[in-house]
């Protein structure tokens, strides 16, 4: 595991699994952006999506449910 400082950035290549998590006790701010020709979307491992379904944050295509 590695902890990014403020204002660090990184790079991880399409395809592969990863996963952020805030170890501070204040907010953090997230921001990903997907590049390429085809930059597709986000994939999530099955049991988050399943999670996140029955929460209400994603509808039954894996898709965000905006507020």
């Amino acid at each position: 595991m590695y902890r990014l400082e403020a204002w660090d950035t990184i790079s991880v290549p399409a395809g592969v699994m990863r996963s952020f998590r805030n170890v501070g006790a204040e907010a953090a701010c997230l921001t990903a952006l997907l590049g390429g020709t085809d930059p597709g979307r986000v994939t999530w491992p099955p049991e988050v999506l399943e999670k996140a379904k029955k929460t209400g944050l994603v509808d039954e295509n894996g898709n965000v449910i905006q507020s």
